[in-house]
């Protein structure tokens, strides 16, 4: 398990090495800029949580990240979405990268729970949650699963359809299908 994950996390970077030389467009780079971030980490903590074996995710990363050049952005953003979601210690991404980063930066984990109680406190929220889904701040699953939740949670006391209706979506949320005439 540990060269699959070695291996993904090098593939991964490719991708966005690859797509940032063909020039791909501003929507592909996102993409590829999101996965790192909101994606590989939990991709990795569910590789991290089956396998038999103890997996050292700093020293995973540590491999990964000395064969991908240094000028590759993201490679800090990944590097701080894996400590939120603990699979590092936050003082790991200056020793594995070379980068200094001010404490506590890496942020905390958002919660869907907790995000659902910011919700139900104040419904008016749920556009700082859509914003935040650009962030690039390893937290995108759980401000989207909330979405979601609050999309689906229909009642009575909740007209959910202005709240829908009024959201101001990101513009990289916007795809040029949707504004076809």
């Amino acid at each position: 398990m540990i060269r699959a994950s070695i291996d993904l996390v090098l593939a991964s970077f490719d991708l966005l090495v690859l797509q940032a030389n063909r020039g791909d467009s501003d929507d592909h780079a996102f993409a590829a800029r999101s996965f790192i971030v909101n994606k590989l980490p939990l991709l990795l903590l569910s590789i991290s949580s089956v396998t038999i074996l103890p997996l050292s995710m700093p020293m995973v990363l540590q491999q990964a990240l000395g064969r991908v050049g240094t000028a590759v952005p993201q490679r800090t953003a990944f590097m701080t979405a894996c400590a939120i979601h603990s699979l590092i210690a936050e003082d790991d991404i200056e020793r594995i990268t070379g980068i200094r980063v001010p404490a506590h930066q890496a942020g905390a984990q958002a919660h869907q729970a907790a995000l659902l109680q910011q919700y139900k406190a104040n419904p008016q929220v749920v556009d700082k949650f859509v914003a935040a889904l650009e962030l690039l701040d390893g937290n995108a699953a759980a401000y989207a699963e909330t979405i979601v939740a609050v999309c689906t949670a229909q009642s009575d006391e909740d007209p959910l359809t202005d709240t829908i209706s009024n959201l101001d979506y990101p513009k990289s949320l916007h795809r040029k299908a949707y504004h076809a005439t």
